[in-house]
């Protein structure tokens, strides 16, 4: 599996190794849907979080 951290810090070199090996992927596409899928988890991470504070009002109440 490729580190996309190491695609992040050099795009254009991993363009050209798949042009090179002639493979005809998007790096561009890949490094969009991993920002969306961080936004997605943080904004998962934050909605459990609140899910437990209501839970832990309720339990007071």
């Amino acid at each position: 599996m490729i580190d996309l951290k190491k695609v992040r810090d050099d795009i254009e070199g991993y363009k050209l190794i798949c042009k090179n090996k002639n493979k005809n992927i998007d790096v561009d596409k890949i490094l969009f849907l991993d920002d969306q899928r961080k936004q997605l988890q943080q904004k998962m991470d934050e909605l459990k979080y609140q899910q437990k504070q209501f839970a832990e009002k309720k339990d007071y109440e």
